[in-house]
Formats: C-alpha cells, structure tokens, sequence
C-alpha cells in the first residue's frame, strides 16, 4: 500500500475554515470516485508541529496518479485548493510504502491496566 500524507501548518484562528475547505476537496474526490483520505485535527495547538493532517492510501504510487488527474481541471477543485493555499502557513508532503498490515481483530484494550 502506498500512503499520501500532507502536514498543514495552520493558524488556530483558520483552521475551521481550512478543514472546512479540505472537506470540500475530500466531497469532490469522493464524487469522482477517488478515496477521500483522512483528516486528523491536532487536539492542541503544536507550537512547531502541523495542526492539521491529511492522508490516504492507494494501491501503488501508479494509482494515485492516475486517480489524482481526474480532477486536473475541475475548477471547484481547484477554487478549493486555492482557498486551502490562502487559509494555510506551509505544507508538508510525504509519501510512504505500508510495509506490513498487522492483524489487530482480536485486540482489546484493557482500560484497568
């Protein structure tokens, strides 16, 4: 499996918006028949670290290319990616390769531990 992750550096005072934007795209990929990825929020402001993450797993790198040029054009697409720029300090992307899925169905947590 092959994971895309982009760590946005956000102000607090435009993170509801920017996840709101983010959302927008997820709803457009979603639509196009594109994996709409996964929005993790920081509970607390990080002083050096990203507040807001994306990320989504593809089979190959090939298939997340050839899924992502599905909205190359798509002008709410990109009036959304614009609005993610303006809402946004700076962007960090990385792409990693799951190595090995671990089977976790009969694992509970023992809250008294």
């Amino acid at each position: 499996m092959f994971i895309e992750q982009i760590r946005y550096y956000v102000n607090e005072e435009n993170r509801d918006a920017f996840v709101t934007a983010r959302r927008e795209i997820d709803d457009l990929r979603r639509t196009h028949g594109i994996p709409p990825g996964d929005i993790m929020v920081a509970d607390v402001e990080a002083d050096d670290g990203p507040s807001v993450v994306w990320q989504c797993g593809y089979e190959n790198e090939e298939v997340m290319s050839g899924l992502t040029t599905r909205l190359m054009g798509n002008e709410a697409y990109e009036a959304a990616r614009e609005r993610l720029a303006s809402l946004m300090e700076r962007a960090e992307i990385e792409m990693y390769t799951l190595e090995e899925m671990q089977d976790t169905s009969g694992v509970t947590l023992d809250q008294d531990a």
